[in-house]
């Protein structure tokens, strides 16, 4: 039996390698899977965690508000190192191009363990853009000893630096393998999904991600504008899941959610609340204006305002909606997601 253990620590780095992870731990007899989660995200791992009913056996709970690149490469590293000792894995897997990315293969490597790549080859040729993952994945690149490349493409790319042609698999995307999990707890119903009333089936959608850190400042404010003008059209509406980070949040918040109308509903999994958006997300517990401010506020306010919609499940999470939104009006509206955590 080989003994595996996953490094990871972000939102798409669960979702890319939860698939793998849960099919070697349906091959026990070969494979032993152990799990390390640096917490590089909190809220926003742990949710992709309980949709694959992965629980890490180390969380190192390293995230901090406002880390510094730095900071975070040297906390991941020190505590790493521990982990590594005790588990004395066959291979280490690690996926894409985080800073726990490269730190669980640079960790891997001082301990003398295998690693194995997961999304190889993806490159720019531009160190600065994306900045610092395309960095991150050349220098983890180094480090592997196995190599899988999500297109023929990518293979090249890593031929082309050296790497020998019989360390290259090409697999595929596991995003889809996520995408078909889900796809079947929702059929099955051991997962449920999200209600949005709000969405309007009859507009076409427009599914916006942006958190990038080379466009932290002006490139915010940039893509903010943008999503306003295009939300002003009257036959679109726009779903923006917002990364946590502060410096996509606040820009986001205040270029898109400035404007509000309040209501509460009540729904039979979850209470929701519609309440005013502010430069930061309204955590709970929160209480909405009168009834009668709330109507005054819709006979005045214009086709575009944005809605906050806090949602608390059993589970103890808290999510939050900035709904830029017609409210029945014919313009559309831009929907911005962020994760928060209660626990």
């Amino acid at each position: 039996m080989r003994k595996i253990l996953f490094v990871l620590g972000t939102r798409p780095e669960a979702i890319k390698l939860c698939p793998i992870l849960l099919h070697l731990r349906g091959r026990a007899p070969e494979f032993e899977v152990k799990v390390c989660a640096t917490a590089q995200h909190r809220a926003m791992l742990d949710q992709v965690l309980q949709v694959f009913e992965v629980k890490p056996d180390h969380d190192l709970n390293l995230m901090r508000p406002s880390q510094t690149l730095s900071q975070s490469t040297s906390r991941m590293m020190a505590a790493l190192e521990p982990v590594m000792k005790a588990e004395a894995p066959d291979m280490v897997l690690v996926q894409g191009d985080t800073t726990t990315t490269l730190c669980g293969a640079l960790a891997a490597f001082y301990s003398k363990v295998p690693v194995g790549h997961v999304e190889a080859g993806l490159r720019t040729w531009d160190p600065w853009q994306p900045f610092p993952e395309e960095m991150n994945r050349v220098l983890t690149a180094r480090m592997a000893d196995l190599h899988f490349a999500s297109t023929p493409g990518a293979a090249r790319n890593l031929e082309s630096e050296g790497v020998g042609r019989q360390y290259i698999h090409v697999t595929g995307n596991s995003g889809i393998d996520a995408v078909l999990h889900v796809k079947r707890g929702l059929e099955e119903g051991t997962l449920q999904g999200a209600d949005w009333p709000q969405v309007d089936p009859s507009k076409k959608l427009i599914v916006v991600t942006a958190h990038r850190r080379e466009s932290f400042g002006d490139g915010f404010e940039n893509i903010c504008d943008a999503l306003a003008e295009l939300a002003r059209r009257g036959d679109v509406q726009i779903v923006y899941p917002v990364h946590r980070n502060p410096n996509v949040l606040d820009p986001v918040n205040r270029k898109l959610a400035n404007r509000a109308a309040c209501r509460k509903r009540r729904h039979r999994s979850a209470s929701r609340s519609w309440c005013c958006a502010r430069k930061q997300s309204v955590p709970r517990p929160w209480k909405p204006p009168p009834r009668a401010w709330w109507g005054r506020k819709v006979q005045r306010s214009s086709a575009r305002r944005a809605c906050c919609w806090t949602t608390r499940k059993s589970t103890g999470g808290v999510r939050a909606f900035t709904i830029l939104t017609g409210m029945g009006m014919p313009a559309p509206g831009l929907a911005t997601q962020s994760i928060h955590s209660s626990r």
